[in-house]
């Protein structure tokens, strides 16, 4: 009996010893492995860090961190040609070329960036705002997707996806995604654009729904107040109605007084409820904001066919041609610009049709982008300090007045 015991407790204490060998083998080989890993680690990183192209990217951010862009942008061109597998370079370039508004230039460059490091959702959203600038849709709206797949809970990747989706008419996919981020962030952008969407597709009663709780607490804030006035507008013609909407309107107008959105509106509005003389004080009052404005141009129209005066409605009828020939220029312009962007006379026409066009946001832009292309052009330079003094930038001309200085931020927020 005392056999079997010492017998079993000598297999028990062999067993154990056998567990904890094993035991001491495995640890060893994770410690092995661990070590292996991070010498592996370290030799990548110090590849990584001597490599060409993190020598330029590094270069280029010193010098713009000197307020030296232009030093920066040839460090990075030549950190691409020496090394185009690294991404740094291209990232770069490409928000150096966004700043500037080179969007061609940007949208290449943070494409390939995003191509060599496809999981930077940071990056993705970059690039989708850069396409969207120019107009390459079917690249920003993948970039869009790409990024808010990496950054589920990043608002503005959700909703800079949704805002895309809504130019693309897909308007499903844009209430989702706005609705989406608006939850994330309580940010205004993304409900006005959300109830915009939701109005554009007739769902009137969820878009006035989804507004109103925002309204209650932000009475004076001129978008919604605007929206909920074109959602009374689309109710039953009753006098209440009418009157709400016109208050509305009416809100809407003291607080974005450039805009010629209220104008319209109330206009419309005094039209329908049988006031066409008070709706032309209005209709000329947005005319003086943009004059070639569509609404405006139909209103006017509509206004003077009410009241019989035949020789105003044939003088707008005249302009509404030539507003409709300026869009046509624009679109030839834009071609032949895409083909030859150092056309100084096509540049500066397109930029002054827009003007023209009351779409001043684009005519600075284009304005802007003649002067960076060739600083020392002295008519490229006198048309944009001209458009300056009509628009009372006066800080940004007083610097173009310098021969040496090119504008490389937004002028629109100096």
């Amino acid at each position: 009996m005392h056999r079997r015991q010492d017998q079993g407790l000598e297999a028990a204490s062999s067993l154990g010893f056998a567990k904890t060998k094993r035991g001491r083998g495995f640890l060893l080989c994770l410690c092995l492995l661990g070590g292996a890993l991070a010498i592996g680690y370290l030799i990548w990183f110090w590849m990584q860090w001597h490599r060409p192209g993190m020598r330029y990217y590094v270069a280029g951010m010193k010098a713009m961190a000197s307020n030296k862009p232009f030093v920066a942008e040839r460090l990075w061109l030549q950190g691409v040609k020496r090394d185009p597998r690294f991404y740094g370079c291209y990232e770069q370039l490409g928000l150096l070329y966004g700043e500037i508004f080179r969007y061609p230039q940007a949208t290449y460059y943070l494409k390939r960036a995003a191509e060599l490091n496809p999981n930077d959702g940071e990056l993705q959203l970059e690039l989708a705002r850069a396409a969207h600038q120019e107009g390459r849709m079917d690249i920003a709206e993948a970039a869009a997707k790409r990024a808010m797949e990496l950054l589920p809970n990043n608002p503005e990747a959700v909703g800079g996806y949704g805002m895309i989706e809504a130019e693309l008419h897909n308007r499903e996919k844009a209430i989702w995604a706005l609705r989406r981020a608006y939850h994330l962030k309580k940010d205004p952008r993304f409900l006005i654009a959300l109830v915009a969407n939701e109005m554009d597709d007739l769902q009137l009663a969820q878009a006035e729904k989804d507004l109103t709780p925002y309204l209650q607490k932000h009475q004076n804030d001129p978008n919604a107040c605007y929206l909920m006035g074109v959602l009374y507008e689309h109710k039953p013609h009753t006098p209440f109605n009418l009157r709400k909407a016109m208050a509305y309107a009416i809100l809407a107008g003291k607080g974005m007084p450039n805009d010629v959105r209220p104008y319209t509106l109330l206009g419309r509005l005094l039209v329908e409820a049988g006031f066409p003389k008070k709706a032309l004080k209005f209709y000329l009052a947005g005319s003086t904001i943009s004059p070639n404005d569509n609404g405006i141009l139909n209103g006017l129209l509509e206004c003077y066919r009410l009241l019989g005066d035949r020789q105003h409605e044939r003088a707008v009828a005249l302009q509404y041609q030539k507003v409709l020939q300026w869009r046509n220029d624009v679109d030839q312009l834009i071609h032949r610009m895409q083909f030859n962007p150092h056309d100084v006379a096509s540049g500066l026409q397109l930029a002054h049709t827009e003007e023209l066009l009351g779409d001043y946001a684009k005519a600075l832009e284009y304005y802007e982008l003649m002067v960076e292309q060739d600083p020392t052009n002295k008519r490229t330079r006198a048309a944009l300090i001209d458009y300056c003094k009509r628009h009372h930038l006066t800080k940004l001309a007083k610097r173009l007045a310098d021969p040496n200085y090119v504008p490389l931020v937004n002028p629109a927020e100096l």
